[in-house]
């Protein structure tokens, strides 16, 4: 997202001022939670984004959120469970404490489901750990 502001080349310096302001205002009560949203775009093959492409962003911020000092590691709004595999790998591989992931889903009009606009069911198992 940051990218398409010119400030990609800012990530670690705005991930880890938010995580010092956050600890600042906390000031040593509570948590920390560094959060990832999502990635802003299609992944291959539904889009013009290439998977790796995902992975690195992904590294980068949460490797930027646990080096500050992150508690722990919230992705949310996710509609593709496959940018969410994404940025739980990244955020484990960054070392993060605790990760948290959460998946935006709409009520259907014609039938009793939620999906995302990805098309994932409530009903998708899948194990993402």
């Amino acid at each position: 997202m940051l990218n398409r502001h010119e400030e990609a080349d800012r990530t670690v310096d705005i991930n880890q001022a938010a995580v010092g302001i956050a600890r600042e205002a906390l000031g040593g009560r509570g948590f920390v939670l560094g959060d990832i949203g999502p990635f802003g775009g299609l992944m291959e093959p539904y889009g013009e984004i290439a998977h790796g492409d995902v992975e690195l962003a992904f590294r980068e911020q949460a490797r930027a959120l646990v080096d500050a000092g992150a508690d722990a590691i919230i992705i949310e709004t996710q509609t593709a469970l496959e940018e969410l595999e994404i940025a739980i790998a990244a955020a484990k591989e960054a070392g993060a404490p605790a990760v948290i992931g959460s998946i935006a889903f709409d009520k259907m009009v014609d039938v009793d489901d939620v999906r995302t606009m990805m098309g994932v069911s409530r009903n998708t198992q899948r194990n993402l750990w």
